[in-house]
């Protein structure tokens, strides 16, 4: 059996964010898993039950969306963006 072991060094600032990053990488996926997956569905619907407000202003849509995307990413165990990337 194969056998990997990571090792960071939680001071250095570097290897800080990468250890963070491996950490969430299942809240991420997750995360995209429900975006990609999940979310279109939703979308159509509310589209097709305000078809005609979205007519009027179709970047209410994208913000909507928008929105949306950001719950899921909060609901993940609060994946923080900004504390991933730099």
């Amino acid at each position: 059996m194969a056998k990997a072991t990571l090792e960071f060094d939680l001071d250095n600032e570097e290897d800080s964010m990468l250890f963070s990053r491996m950490h969430k990488a299942t809240d991420m996926a997750s995360a995209l898993w429900t975006i990609l997956y999940n979310t279109k569905k939703g979308i159509v619907w509310e589209v097709e039950a305000n078809e005609s407000k979205y007519k009027e202003d179709p970047y209410e849509l994208v913000d909507k969306i928008y929105a949306k995307i950001w719950e899921i990413v909060s609901e993940n165990n609060g994946i923080n963006i900004d504390e991933l990337i730099n």
